[in-house]
């Protein structure tokens, strides 16, 4: 019966009332749809369950107000909310009280108040129960049927709507009558009920369909937020508050409502617990209030162990628990009440709270002095999770005992600070973890004894304060660093705000604008970020040379914030990567040139040097000395291939990429995959992703691609890395180009030239066009392509990238060759890109040369050409690109009146589109197979079976004995040796279950099929489009 409310709630449209529900479209929908029922299917009755505050009574409001404009027969009603003609719905309400709980029928007598008289003459059991005195015989179950028969009777008259808000608060009597007339509603009677969820066990509603109203998604109550607090909130607060609520909306309109304009804006720092003592967690203490005195007391520890580790911090080890209560004196037997009430779930050796926010009612529910003496015995005992291992247990002791403090105390803020900064390590304690002990550590910083030796007792009180205003800054400003590279932005933003407010000092400022920029090249303007970023690098050099580092004064005190020197060079690492993200050069080469000036910083000898080695080749190789590139480069790659750091790797794997070594850049980025999936490494997973994509793509895999793209692509949008995400949609892009995929290719350049072209990603916008170009190519449109590449060559930084325009040259001297434009050898699009082939000796690169030499070369020349090329497409692993070569070089035979040459190119090319996936390049293969006669190509399922049975390699062989060749023939068609052409034969007789080279040509004419004749080629379809931009006479 639930499952038919569903499918009918999915066809009718919500009405417009005054009530205002935000993220229950779902709900409102199966309201309606559970109302047409009573006006027009039949009868329903539907529970709902839900926590204190999610928003049941105002869903059972707007059911009533949806009743109200509900007639017969029409369940959805007018688009406008309005009234139409026609009966509406008659409504009884009733809301149940705790006073009257344990009054005999006081519900009923409540509930039938408008039929009171109707009700007592109906029957003389409904008489009797309405009385309320006790008086007369006893009322029994007579009264179950007589409720029945009188709500049938009333809705006969016209529909019925019978609305019961908290059902647990109703007396046992009434329950019992409410449930037996659901359980038998007919005619146009509608019966909602709400209660809450923790109850719903004792309530026993056998027979009723049951909806659960649960929290608001993040989206939704962001939403709600911002109504509330009448305009965008400080991000960091958002994420504080949101976390606090767990969607619901009703502890979220009571937490707003307790905070300032100044505190949600974050300009002032949010309370610290923050005040969430409203009648959504009352409700929740008052549940827990009825336990004994012992179970609250281990309840209390179990609040105060998950206020201590957070959100994030996961289960309670049990065992752990039971020691703290062991200490306190308590018997374990007194966890049994709590969980028998549903307050806790225990499961696999953990415990944790039966919902969110009880733990944050009992916790607050109680004295500030028991909370203390809670936290005070956990430290002591050392309980907690198992996360983070030692230096877990260590951050989240030192966390007990920060909760416990209530005035500055530097010992202590010392002491979390160098927790935080045990080393990052996946089985270590979370970047969270570490945001929220610097944060606490900044909290608990107070001002030093006076400086020795300072004139007078004020300015000494004077410059330890000002000392102390530095450490707090530096200590946000690192609980701000890891708060994003574990994810979380918004959080970063909020703890940078406090850290800018109190940043006095050079070496305060360079901390705060390192991590603003850190936070901005992923979700702002890189040129703004480049000069937070360039300002921190200068000011900590200049900090690092004249020997002012606040920390060396302070003898060496924590140990979590990074000395200026590295500082610096990180900055300056960062400053070249948003230079390369814009595609500025000219900024990257002036980046380079400081990063080589800072190089006699002390201590920075081996500090950033695969970053800053990277950005050094990447300088290198953009200015056109690609010898230098190719070797800084090397360097780069070589000192880290041994590392176990995620960012290290992810350079090396650059390196390694842009040398051309795809394989082995694919095996570093797959090394850097796992640590960069644990919660330390959580901002980088985007990147490593979309890295993995890149090489993917290069090996012609994009069904492969498309997978990493779009994880990548959630991990950016749920880690707020808006500018990473443009980059994996235009990733997405190429894929789709390769597999011709038009809408999806559409779809996402629209997504990512949204973010990129406002923020002046160079590198995502010529990645986009690059792949529309493609994907114009493969739809036989070289004109449209050559327009998008053309606009790709002439971009200026932000709009487009020396990089990819680079790269892209191979296809551009395509799109010219054929859209007939005159060129020749000498195509000035080949220049950089023969000198970085030459450099680097990329096969993949030599490949797409050799190619496009082939297409500039004179007919007379072209075959060899094209014949070296496939020849290095050999070593290139990308059967995508080998099968363009093969499809180019096809045509061109065909072209050249040679059509028994040009099929097995065709056929081959045909085979390896099909196995990679790529629809529209196999289409473009099939056309050229039709206009050279060939009778296969008609129907592609042929070639995918022989691909789901034959490796690549043994299908081009397989093709190639078809036409008749010999094995001698096969191999030097292939550049393989004849003895490799045997062993290869033989396994594909074997897999096809052929015996004879006679019966493999059969088998592989009779999977392709009967082709039509020369000339029959099909329509071209339209080049993509994308909203706003034309490109070429074919838009």
């Amino acid at each position: 019966m639930a499952s038919e409310f569903t499918r009918r709630a999915t066809s009718v449209r919500s009405r417009a009332t005054s009530v205002r529900l935000i993220g229950r479209d779902f709900e409102q929908r199966t309201v309606v749809g559970l109302l047409g029922c009573g006006g027009a299917h039949g009868s329903g009755a539907l529970l709902v369950l839900a926590h204190p505050g999610t928003g049941k009574s105002a869903l059972l409001q707007y059911a009533v107000e949806c009743a109200g404009n509900c007639a017969p027969g029409d369940s959805a009603g007018k688009a406008g909310g309005g009234r139409e003609s026609g009966t509406r719905h008659r409504v009884l309400r009733l809301r149940g009280t705790a006073a009257e709980a344990q009054v005999p029928f006081s519900g009923l007598h409540g509930l039938l108040q408008p039929l009171l008289r109707r009700a007592r003459a109906h029957s003389a059991a409904l008489e009797r129960a309405l009385r309320l005195d006790g008086a007369g015989e006893p009322v029994g179950t007579a009264v179950l049927p007589a409720l029945s028969e009188l709500l049938v009777s009333v809705a006969r008259e016209g529909p019925l709507l019978v609305c019961v808000d908290d059902l647990h608060l109703v007396d046992r009597e009434s329950r019992a009558a409410l449930e037996f007339a659901a359980r038998r509603v007919r005619g146009p009677l509608t019966v909602l009920m709400a209660a809450d969820e923790d109850r719903a066990e004792r309530l026993g509603l056998p027979g009723i369909p049951v909806m659960r109203l649960g929290g608001l998604e993040d989206a939704d109550a962001g939403v709600l937020l911002r109504e509330l607090a009448g305009g965008e909130t400080c991000p960091g607060v958002r994420d504080v508050l949101l976390g606090a609520v767990h969607g619901n909306p009703g502890l979220l309109t009571e937490l707003v409502a307790a905070l300032s304009p100044d505190e949600l804006s974050g300009r002032v720092p949010l309370p610290r617990p923050l005040p969430l003592e409203g009648t959504v967690l009352r409700a929740d203490a008052q549940r827990v209030r009825r336990l004994p005195a012992d179970t609250r007391l281990l309840l209390l520890l179990l609040a105060a162990e998950e206020e201590v580790a957070g959100e994030e911090g996961g289960a309670t080890e049990t065992g752990g628990l039971l020691e703290a209560a062991k200490a306190a004196g308590l018997d374990p037997v007194c966890l049994e009440p709590a969980e028998a009430a549903g307050v806790v779930r225990p499961a696999g050796g953990r415990i944790r709270f039966g919902h969110p926010l009880l733990g944050a009612a009992v916790y607050l529910a109680e004295p500030l002095s028991r909370r203390r003496a809670a936290h005070e015995l956990l430290a002591r005992t050392g309980t907690g999770t198992a996360a983070g291992g030692r230096d877990g247990r260590a951050l989240r002791r030192l966390g007990h005992l920060a909760a416990c403090a209530t005035a500055p105390d530097d010992a202590l803020a010392d002491a979390l600070e160098r927790a935080a900064a045990c080393p990052v390590a996946p089985g270590g304690p979370s970047r969270s973890d570490r945001a929220r002990a610097l944060s606490r550590a900044a909290e608990l910083t107070g001002p030093a004894a006076p400086i020795d030796g300072a004139e007078g007792e004020g300015k000494g009180a004077e410059e330890a304060e000002a000392a102390a205003q530095e450490r707090r800054a530096l200590r946000w400003a690192a609980a701000a660093r890891h708060a994003f590279l574990g994810g979380s932005p918004a959080v970063a933003g909020g703890l940078l705000a406090r850290a800018a407010a109190c940043a006095a000092t050079d070496t305060a400022r360079a901390g705060v604008e390192l991590v603003r920029g850190m936070v901005g090249l992923q979700a702002g303007s890189p040129e703004d970020a480049r000069a937070d970023l360039l300002s921190a690098a200068a000011r900590a050099a200049r900090t690092a040379r004249n020997g002012q580092d606040g920390r060396a004064e302070q003898g060496g005190r924590g140990g979590g914030v990074t000395a200026p020197e590295a500082y610096a060079l990180e900055a300056y690492a960062l400053a070249a990567q948003a230079d390369w993200v814009r595609g500025d050069l000219d900024g990257l080469l002036r980046t380079v040139r400081r990063i080589g000036a800072s190089a006699g910083l002390p201590g920075s000898a081996a500090a950033g040097l695969a970053a800053t080695g990277l950005a050094a080749g990447a300088a290198a190789a953009l200015s056109g000395d690609f010898g230098s590139a190719a070797r800084l480069m090397r360097l780069s790659a070589a000192g880290t291939k041994a590392s176990h750091d995620p960012r290290e790797l992810l350079c090396a794997g650059v390196a390694a990429w842009a040398l051309g070594e795809t394989r082995a850049a694919h095996a570093l980025y797959r090394r850097a995959l796992e640590p960069a999936r644990a919660s330390a490494s959580a901002a980088l997973l985007p990147s490593v992703l979309a890295r993995l994509a890149e090489a993917e793509l290069r090996l012609g895999r994009p069904a492969r691609a498309r997978s990493f793209a779009r994880e990548g692509l959630r991990e950016a949008e749920r880690g707020g890395q808006e500018n990473c995400a443009a980059h994996h949609h235009a990733l997405l892009v190429m894929a789709a180009a390769m597999e011709g995929d038009d809408g999806a290719c559409a779809a996402h350049a629209e997504a990512a030239f949204g973010v990129a072209r406002d923020r002046g990603l160079g590198m995502v916008c010529a990645l986009a066009d690059w792949g529309l170009a493609l994907a114009d190519l493969s739809r036989n449109h070289p004109d449209a392509a050559l327009a998008r590449l053309e606009a790709v060559a002439r971009a200026r930084p932000g709009a487009g990238h020396p990089v990819v325009r680079m790269l892209s040259a191979p296809l551009l001297v395509e799109a010219r060759a054929l859209a007939g434009v005159a060129t020749g050898p000498d195509d000035p699009a080949l220049a950089g890109f023969a000198r970085w082939t030459r450099a680097t000796r990329d096969p993949h690169a030599l490949a797409g040369l050799a190619r496009c030499r082939a297409l500039l070369a004179p007919p007379e020349e072209a075959d060899g050409l094209f014949s070296r090329a496939l020849a290095v497409h050999g070593t290139a692993l990308s059967d995508f690109e080998r099968a363009r070569t093969e499809l180019l070089h096809g045509r061109t035979l065909r072209r050249q009146r040679r059509p028994g040459a040009a099929r097995g190119h065709l056929r081959a090319a045909l085979a390896a589109f099909e196995g990679c996936g790529a629809a529209a390049w196999a289409d473009q293969a099939r056309e050229e197979l039709r206009a050279t006669g060939a009778p296969d190509a008609a129907e592609p399922a042929g070639h995918a079976l022989l691909t789901e049975r034959l490796t690549p390699q043994q299908l081009r062989i397989a093709l190639c004995v078809a036409e008749g060749c010999t094995n001698r023939e096969v191999a030097a068609r292939l550049f393989l040796s004849p003895r490799t052409v045997d062993h290869h034969l033989r396994n594909i007789f074997s897999a096809l279950g052929v015996r004879s080279r006679t019966a493999l040509a059969r088998a592989v004419t009779d999977r392709a099929g009967d082709g039509p004749a020369e000339g029959t080629s099909g329509r071209a379809q339209a080049p993509v489009r994308i909203r706003g931009q034309a490109h070429g006479k074919h838009l």
